[in-house]
C-alpha cells in the first residue's frame, strides 16, 4: 500500500465506496471499486477520515455526502456535492485521533489534549468542550447504539469510560462533572468497538456489548455496556 496509509472508511450506504486518507501525500481519496473518483488535498497530515450526513436525524445515514478528515488540530468537511468544497473547524491546542458521531448532527472528537469536543454539523461549530475527561490522550470514541448521548472511550491507560452528554454541559466543563462509568483492563487498550446484542425474542430489550483488545493480546466482551 501506499507510504503513509493512515485510515479507510467505508461508505454505510454504497458498499463499493471507500475514502482513504494517507499522511505523506496529504491526501484525501475517494475509491469506488478499484478506482479512484476523486482526490483531495489535505491543510496538514491526515489522521482520520469519516462518512457523515449532517442532514440525517437519525445514526444511520441515507445519503452520505460529507466526509470528515481530521488532521493536527484542525477538523476539515468535504462537500462531495460540490466538488470537495471544505469548511475549517480548529479544535484546542493537540492532535485529534478519534472521532466517532456522537448523535444526530453531531460529531465527538478527541485526541491528544484530553478534551471531548462536540460539533454541531447544522453550523459546523463545537458546541461543547469537556476538559481533562482522561488522564492521558484520547485514542479512541465508540457512540452508544441504545443511550443518546452516551459514549465510550479510552486513553492511553488501563480505563475504558461511558460518559453521558445529555446531562447539563457548559464549555467550561470537566470529566469529573459527568455521569461516567469505568471499567479497567489489564492493560492499555488497543481498540474498543460496539456489538447490537438480541434477546431470543428480539425486539426492544436487546443490548449493546462493549468489545475492547489491549496489548497483552486479551479480549473483553462486557454485556449490557449501556446499563
Amino acid at each position: 500500500g501506499e507510504s503513509g496509509f493512515t485510515g479507510i472508511n467505508l461508505n454505510p450506504i454504497q458498499a463499493d465506496e471507500a475514502c482513504v486518507v494517507s499522511e505523506w501525500g496529504q491526501r484525501l481519496r475517494v475509491f469506488r471499486k478499484e478506482k479512484e473518483v476523486s482526490s483531495y488535498g489535505c491543510r496538514y497530515p491526515p489522521t482520520l477520515g469519516r462518512y457523515f450526513d449532517p442532514q440525517s436525524q437519525t445514526l444511520n445515514s441515507s445519503n452520505p455526502n460529507t466526509i470528515c478528515v481530521s488532521g493536527s488540530n484542525l477538523l476539515t468537511i468535504f462537500d462531495l456535492r460540490s466538488k470537495g468544497s471544505q469548511t475549517r473547524i480548529q479544535l484546542g491546542m493537540g492532535t485529534i485521533l478519534a472521532m466517532s458521531i456522537a448523535g444526530p448532527q453531531q460529531l465527538a472528537l478527541g485526541g491528544t489534549d484530553r478534551t471531548l469536543y462536540t460539533v454541531d454539523a447544522r453550523k459546523w461549530k463545537t458546541v461543547n468542550r469537556i476538559q481533562s475527561i482522561t488522564k492521558y490522550e484520547i485514542t479512541s470514541l465508540r457512540t452508544s447504539i441504545h443511550k443518546l448521548g452516551a459514549i465510550y472511550l479510552t486513553s492511553l491507560d488501563h480505563e475504558v469510560l461511558m460518559v453521558d452528554l445529555m446531562g447539563k454541559i457548559s464549555k467550561k466543563s470537566t470529566g469529573t462533572h459527568l455521569s461516567r462509568q469505568a471499567l479497567r483492563g489489564d492493560s492499555r487498550w488497543i481498540g474498543i468497538d460496539i456489538a447490537r446484542s438480541s434477546f431470543p425474542d428480539g425486539g426492544e430489550d436487546s443490548t449493546e456489548d462493549l468489545v475492547g483488545v489491549t496489548d497483552t493480546g486479551r479480549a473483553y466482551v462486557i454485556c449490557g455496556a449501556e446499563r
